[in-house]
């Protein structure tokens, strides 16, 4: 505990970074947070991401194509994380 603890002291983090685990897993296995970019797909020439949020304490995408959040609940998750909204805020177009 002694190494744990002075590893979490020494360790600097920028607060407002911070996601929530959602439960899910992408089709990697890797875990899904909050603010994560998923890769949905093409459309024509153009890709098409997708943001992790929470809302109402739902988990969902919110798209470039509906300003609402559409629940993990109705579908399950088959894409793969592309980034988050702190590292790859250009593969997400904010309204």
């Amino acid at each position: 505990l002694v190494g744990s603890e002075m590893c979490i002291r020494d360790s600097e983090v920028c607060l407002e970074t911070i996601g929530q685990f959602t439960g899910l897993y992408d089709k990697n296995g890797k875990e899904i947070y909050e603010g994560d970019i998923l890769f949905i797909g093409n459309d024509g020439d153009k890709n098409i991401y997708n943001k992790v949020s929470i809302k109402d304490g739902c988990f969902g995408y919110i798209g470039e194509w509906t300003c609402k959040i559409i629940p993990f609940c109705y579908y399950s998750v088959t894409e793969e994380i592309a980034g988050n909204i702190y590292d790859n805020p250009e593969l997400i177009k904010e309204e």
